[in-house]
């Protein structure tokens, strides 16, 4: 603070001094507060005042774009975040679908595998059943082909007994007739 104060002293003399100086300067008749700023003539100016002021003009007005253009790539940044945070959003939304979607293809894959071991085991049983009736019509096929061939055995002795003896014909009336 002591630096400070000890330096105002020399400060306001400056500022004394600087005022004098101004007020020594002769104040040109044509100044313009506000020349035309986009003319090359406001730079190439004789008077110093009128260049720095068209350049401070000009400044000014740069910075001004600077900080729209600034507060527009702000908000289009803004409006970026907020989209990528959607999108983002959606992923783990997604995410968490396909997980439930893999469970349930996991649980519909267990009840698949049981039925298949499950039908496997039917026609396992049902094969050997088909064996079973397979032996069981072998069995009654050959005992079909046995009777028929003991009937045709028994159908040859009949035939050679009743061959010896003459047909006898019925007659109703009359009874047999020969």
């Amino acid at each position: 603070m002591l630096i400070f104060c000890g330096a105002y002293p020399a400060l306001q003399g400056h500022k004394a001094s600087a005022a004098q100086t101004q007020s020594q300067a002769p104040v040109d008749p044509l100044f313009v507060a506000y020349p035309e700023r986009y003319s090359d003539a406001c730079y190439k100016s004789p008077d110093h005042d009128k260049a720095d002021l068209c350049a401070q003009w000009r400044a000014a007005i740069a910075a001004e774009k600077a900080a729209k253009e600034a507060a527009r790539a702000t908000n289009w940044a803004i409006i970026a975040t907020l989209l990528s945070a959607a999108g983002v959003g959606g992923l783990i939304y997604t995410l968490f679908q396909t997980n439930g979607a893999l469970t349930e293809a996991r649980r519909g894959n267990r009840i698949t595998m049981k039925a298949n071991a499950r039908a496997t085991r039917q026609a396992v049983a049902g094969a050997a059943d088909t064996a079973t009736a397979l032996a069981f019509a072998k069995q009654n096929a050959d005992a079909a082909s046995e009777q028929v061939s003991i009937s045709r055995d028994v159908e040859k002795k009949e035939c050679a007994l009743t061959s010896r003896f003459e047909p006898v014909h019925f007659n109703i009336i009359l009874g047999p007739v020969r």
